[in-house]
């Protein structure tokens, strides 16, 4: 019989590792795990591809201006990279740490804060660093574009003129109205 709070490890699971956020119990344990898992895996991100990563927050701050908090994937991040970020693209003007400490690079895995965008991007955007600035604006614009039309096609607008016709041809026997 199980009772509260204990924890059974079957085949499926000998991986896991309980742990409790309130007490902060088992934590070492799980990173520790993590560790040798990702070292017997050998998993390690190209730190020599172009950069990519994904907004993992976002915010406008009165003096900073919008900022998103982005996890880097692959790739070194450097001030002063060309990005495109969902439908805008910039220049990294600045990377902080979580300690609002200034950066000149950032590695894979690092989760960096970033300024730079024109507005405040979506979490879930994905970052990528473009050497030609002109190619990102290229793609923002095509993006933008097409979010523009999908918004337009969304709220489409019918003219007194429009709805004249469909009740002369047929189409519309009933109108309904609220006043």
């Amino acid at each position: 019989p199980r009772r509260k709070g204990d924890f059974h490890l079957c085949r499926e699971y000998e991986h896991a590792v309980a742990i409790s956020a309130k007490t902060g119990e088992g934590v070492e344990l799980l990173l520790e795990k993590v560790l040798i898992e990702a070292e017997i895996l050998d998993l390690k991100a190209s730190k020599k591809a172009t950069p990519k990563g994904i907004v993992i927050e976002s915010r406008l701050d009165k003096g900073l201006g919008a900022i998103a908090t982005v996890l880097i994937r692959k790739g070194i991040l450097k001030k002063g990279n060309s990005f495109l970020c969902g439908t805008q693209y910039g220049k990294v003007r600045a990377m902080l740490n979580e300690r609002n400490i200034k950066l000149d690079k950032a590695y894979p895995s690092d989760p960096v804060q970033i300024l730079g965008f024109a507005s405040v991007p979506k979490a879930g955007d994905s970052f990528a660093v473009f050497s030609d600035e002109r190619e990102a604006k290229k793609i923002a614009t095509e993006r933008s574009h097409l979010a523009r039309e999908a918004e337009q096609r969304r709220f489409r607008k019918i003219t007194l003129d429009q709805i004249g016709k469909k009740i002369s041809t047929g189409e519309v026997h009933q109108l309904d109205i609220i006043i």
